[in-house]
């Protein structure tokens, strides 16, 4: 299983699509989410917002699983056939439960909580054996995801 993170948020060099770029923590390997123009400016408005003053589903998410104690959080993402699902597990002593969700909510909620995300075994076979990323190709998005967030604008996927 691979473990990864948001890398960043821009969009492709060559067609108007905006993209949400994971990676894994050897930098080895990438995998790219495509979103449409309007789910980018909702992804853009979502994680760029503070939270004392603007909250989102998000972070009143988040604040729940404080309030239930600290429930373990789970965000994985797979392969079932040619669909990717995605997914949010819960942990609370004695109890678990996982939620099927968008990907890219998995992405937003893994950049607001500053989490990984579990990539299960179907979805890392078909990234280990694909060609690598080479770097250069994905240098436009290599800033930090607090880099985008302090200038990206919803304004920048109309």
């Amino acid at each position: 299983m691979l473990e990864m993170r948001v890398r960043g948020i821009c969009r492709c060099p060559q067609h108007p699509v905006p993209l949400i770029l994971l990676q894994d923590a050897t930098g080895e390997h990438v995998l790219v989410i495509g979103v449409s123009p309007g789910e980018a400016e909702r992804i853009a408005h979502e994680v760029r917002r503070t939270p004392a003053c603007d909250p989102s589903i998000f972070t009143a998410f988040l604040e729940g699983l404080r309030f239930l104690g600290g429930a373990e959080l789970a965000l994985w993402l797979n392969l079932v056939g040619k669909e990717l699902v995605a997914g949010i597990g819960l942990a609370l002593p004695g109890r678990e439960t996982v939620i099927r969700c968008a990907p890219r909510d998995v992405a937003v909620l893994a950049a607001v909580a500053g989490v990984s995300v579990r990539i299960g075994h179907a979805l890392a076979r078909r990234i280990e054996g694909a060609q690598s990323v080479p770097e250069a190709s994905v240098q436009p998005c290599g800033e930090s995801v607090a880099e985008w967030l302090g200038r990206v604008r919803p304004e920048d996927f109309a």
